[in-house]
């Protein structure tokens, strides 16, 4: 499931979305119920955000937090915790 919210006041863009995924499995049966350690496929809600600032119509900067919450999620190995980017966006 997917959920996701974009809001640009003025010059301001901002963008919250939160993503779920449900438990995967690897045997056909699906006897693997181990969670919470290497190898399992957790199931698990992830929220990430970015927000921007228009300075001109060419020039935006943006600021992105991953995994705002800091889940510990293994997806057959562990998957990254709360990171950040920063960016600037020149469009000619």
């Amino acid at each position: 499931a997917y959920l996701g919210v974009t809001a640009t006041p003025g010059r301001f863009v901002g963008v919250v979305e939160a993503r779920y995924q449900g438990q995967t499995f690897i045997t056909a049966r699906n006897t693997d119920v181990v969670t919470g350690v290497p190898s399992s496929n957790d199931s698990y809600t992830i929220v990430n955000g970015k927000f921007g600032y228009n300075f001109s119509d060419v020039i935006r900067a943006n600021i992105a937090v991953n995994n705002i919450l800091d889940a510990r999620i293994f997806q057959f190995g562990l998957l990254a915790g709360r990171n950040a980017t920063a960016e600037l966006v020149l469009s000619f």
